[in-house]
Formats: C-alpha cells, sequence, structure tokens
C-alpha cells in the first residue's frame, strides 16, 4: 500500500511542472441578490435566475464562505445569498423549482465559456446552459415557475484540467497523466465534502422550496449528483433521509417521513453499492407502510448509470479490488466484497430497474428542441399520449422519447425488493458514455423519471423478469 502511495506522488511530482498546479482559492465573491418589485417584473425575474447559483467547498468539505451568522461580519455568504433569492422569488408569487447539482472528478468552480467544438467545456458552463434555456422557455411561455439552479463546487480537480486547449494539443494529452493519478486522492476529497455542512446547506435550501409559507407557493427539488458528485450526494442524503427515518416516531400506527427532494438522480455514479443497500434497507422499513396517505411508494433516489459508461463499470471495480481488496468482508448470505467494488446500477443482485429501446424510429426533428423534450415527457397538457398514439403506440405511462428513439422503463425481478432506490442501466443512445450527462437525451430521461415516479399508478411500468428480458439487461 506506501510502495502505491510513494509511486503515484512521485509521478505526479515528475510532471508538476508540466500540468500546473491550481492553489486552493473560492472562485467567487458574494453580491447581495435583489428582484425588482414593480415594473418589468418577469423579465428582469427570469434574467436574474438565467445563471446558477454557486456554492464552494474547500478540500476538508467546508464551506469556503462562512455563514456570517459565524463570521459576525454582516457579510452575507454564498449559501445565505442563495437562500435569500429563493424567499425574494416565493415572495412574487413564483413557484420554484429547485435544481441542485453536484459536479464530479476533474471540475470545480471554474466556468469555461469556450464553445470550439475540440475543446472541452467545464460542467458549470453546460450547467449554466440548461439553467437558462429553462428559464428562457418558463419566460416565453408566460408561466409563474422559475428555475433557481445551485451548482455546489468543490476541488475536484487538483490542478488545471486544460479545458481551454485542443483536445489534441500534446501538452493536454501529457496532462491526464497526472490527472488520472488523482482519482483516489480525489475521491477522498469527495468523502470528505459529503460531511455535515453539504447536508445542511442542501437540505436547507431544498427546505426553503417546499415548506409551506405565507409569502409564496411551495415548489419542486431536483438534486443531481455526476460521478464523485453522484457519491457526495448519496453520502449527503443518506444522513438526512436515516436521521429523518429513524426520529420520527410511530403515532397511532403512523410515521411521518419526510423526503429531501422530489427525485434524487445519481448520474454515473462512483460509489459502491454497499451504501446504496443500507438506505434502501432503510427506506424498506414495513413501518413506513403503516399508513399510504402518509408515506408514499415512490422512488426517492434513481441511480443510474449509461451501459457504456466503463470508468463506473471497469475502471472504478478494478481500482476499488486494489485499494479494498485487504479489508475483511462476510461471505456468507450477504457478498459485502461485490457491493464494495460495483455501484448499485452495475450490481446486478442490486439492479432493479432497465430502460430498454422500443426499435421505433420517431422521425426527423422530434425531441431535437428542449421545449419539446419537456412537453413530450413531461406529457404537458396530455402531449406525450397523443404523440404515442401518432405512431401506433397507444398510451405507455412508461414511455420515455428522445431524438433517438422511444424508449421504456421496466421492472425487473431483484434479489432485494427495494422499491424507494431504482437503480438501472440506459442505453448509450440516452446516455453516450461517462461525461455525456448534459445533453436533451439526458434531460428527457429525468423529466420521464420525475413524471413515472410521481405517478399515482407505478403499476403501468411493465415487469420484465421474462429470461430473454433478464439475458438481454444484465
Amino acid at each position: 500500500m506506501f510502495g502505491r502511495l510513494l509511486i503515484s506522488n512521485l509521478l505526479l511530482f515528475a510532471v508538476f511542472g508540466l500540468s500546473g498546479c491550481v492553489g486552493g482559492k473560492q472562485y467567487y465573491d458574494t453580491k447581495p441578490f435583489s428582484l425588482p418589485v414593480s415594473g418589468e417584473v418577469k423579465d428582469k425575474v427570469y434574467e436574474r435566475f438565467s445563471d446558477p447559483f454557486v456554492i464552494e467547498f474547500d478540500d476538508q468539505g467546508e464551506l469556503w464562505d462562512i455563514p456570517s451568522w459565524v463570521e459576525g461580519d454582516g457579510k452575507l455568504s454564498q449559501f445565505e445569498v442563495t437562500r435569500d433569492a429563493i424567499r425574494k422569488a416565493r415572495m412574487l408569487g413564483y413557484e420554484v423549482i429547485l435544481i441542485e447539482y453536484f459536479h464530479g472528478w476533474k471540475h470545480n468552480a471554474k466556468r469555461n465559456s469556450d464553445k470550439i467544438e475540440e475543446r472541452e467545456p467545464s460542467n458549470l458552463h453546460e450547467f449554466s446552459n440548461y439553467i437558462g434555456l429553462l428559464n428562457s422557455l418558463e419566460q416565453k411561455r408566460g408561466s409563474n415557475t422559475v428555475y433557481v439552479g445551485v451548482f455546489f463546487a468543490w476541488r475536484g480537480t487538483p490542478w488545471t484540467t486544460m479545458r481551454g486547449v485542443s483536445k489534441k494539443n500534446p501538452i493536454r494529452l501529457l496532462n491526464m497523466v497526472p490527472l488520472t493519478l488523482t482519482f483516489w486522492n480525489r475521491l477522498d476529497a469527495a468523502n470528505r465534502v459529503a460531511r455535515a455542512s453539504a447536508t445542511y446547506v442542501m437540505m436547507s435550501l431544498a427546505a426553503e422550496v417546499k415548506s409551506e409559507q405565507s409569502y409564496g407557493p411551495s415548489g419542486k427539488v431536483l438534486i443531481i449528483g455526476h460521478s464523485f458528485g453522484g457519491r457526495i450526494v448519496e453520502r449527503t442524503v443518506a444522513q438526512f433521509i436515516v436521521g429523518s427515518l429513524a426520529m420520527n416516531p410511530l403515532i397511532e400506527g403512523k410515521r411521518q417521513s419526510v423526503r429531501p427532494a422530489d427525485l434524487i438522480v445519481l448520474l454515473n455514479p462512483a460509489s459502491e453499492s454497499i451504501l446504496s443497500r443500507q438506505i434502501a434497507e432503510a427506506l424498506s422499513d414495513p413501518d413506513l407502510d403503516a399508513d399510504n396517505d402518509v408515506v408514499d411508494t415512490n422512488p426517492w433516489i434513481v441511480s443510474i448509470s449509461s451501459r457504456a459508461d466503463k470508468a463506473t463499470s471497469i475502471i472504478y471495480g478494478l481500482g476499488a479490488r486494489l485499494r479494498w481488496s485487504t479489508r475483511e468482508y462476510r461471505q456468507e448470505g450477504r457478498n459485502q466484497f461485490s457491493y464494495f467494488v460495483r455501484p448499485a446500477p452495475h450490481n446486478k443482485e442490486f439492479r432493479n430497474y432497465a430502460v430498454l429501446d422500443i426499435d421505433i424510429d420517431v422521425g426527423d426533428g422530434v425531441a431535437d428542441e428542449l421545449e419539446e423534450v419537456l412537453r413530450l415527457n413531461s406529457n404537458t397538457d396530455g402531449y406525450l399520449d397523443d404523440y404515442l398514439r401518432s405512431i401506433g403506440l397507444g398510451e405507455m405511462g412508461n414511455a420515455i422519447v428522445t431524438s433517438e428513439g422511444v424508449f421504456q422503463l421496466s421492472a425487473l425481478s431483484s434479489l432485494v425488493d427495494h422499491p424507494r432506490y431504482w437503480a438501472m442501466l440506459v442505453p448509450n443512445q440516452i446516455i453516450g458514455g461517462h461525461n455525456d450527462i448534459f445533453t436533451h437525451e439526458t434531460v428527457a430521461l429525468i423529466s420521464a423519471l420525475l413524471r413515472i415516479s410521481n405517478s399515482i399508478d407505478l403499476q403501468n411500468i411493465q415487469k420484465t423478469a421474462q429470461d430473454d428480458v433478464r439475458l438481454m439487461v444484465n
């Protein structure tokens, strides 16, 4: 173990001069957030929310911007400014849809606005684009809904990723060596970020949106984590979920549970499925089914990986075997080792859903634009039902429509019954690889999952436990 760490560190220092270390720093200063109270309110509101808020964590998992009640200087922190913005939007009567996003490895709070094809945009740039597009659509519709994006940033890379340099540049190619060697170092950093500060900030903002206040309508919350960001989100919400379930006593046979969000989505998560199993088992407590009016059986967490994602299906597993093979694991009854080396979507014993291609050509131009993607997969005004009937499929409560075709969400037979934690693989037509997450196809998938998971009758999701289907999806 010591030899492996020593060699890795020597290699890191050998290429240090070429790569250029990124010092620990806060990227964004906070500024007070204001909204107009008269005049052209709507235009100004959507303009103010067209960019996401950024909340930064340092390498030890603490907020870079310390809250004013700790510092005592009266200067609002990034968290407080974001919370204040949500309150002000609700006071103006807007329904807030909060999208909280935690990025993964090789990313940070640095914004890269370069749009040259051969260069790679940062997660913050891509996330900003989508928040801007979503709000422009709401403005166009003249609705009373506003999207509030929150980009949770941490030091996912300890030095420059050279995203502003052509992918064909030999210096950038050489720079990939030290970046790859930071895998375990950054995994440990992700674990440090997934602590009390992240839990408090994420859940406080969600509560600000969901709480029933006299000053405005309650809204919706979507939490997304990608790669190591998925690891952070899962560990962060696990603390909230388990704590809230355990602390709520049974009262007259009923237990009130508090969902952390309308939906939590983990995209290509780089995390071991043993934690997923522990969360799923807590959510499967029969006491939670004491009263169906109090506790629903819809999913709280959906963990998704692309079939083409070799980073989590192969590379993560190989690295995990090297790092954790010396631990002691129980072998009988509960195969702990296999749960440590596989993320939930890639664990056959835990995976309980699949997205299957119906193999129907949707035609040119279908679901090419974000507005149509959202209308179709949210089934706005029955738009999805009408479209499916037009292509001869009839109503399908489990349909997902993208420019690549029509897909269906299907439930699998699983060794573990965990209805509130879904784990699935999706075709590479929807998520092309580990980093292909800011696409219209991924938006289609998440929109459909929001629709399906919040439907009253989940029985519409077909059981596909036949041998041929199980072979196809496994």
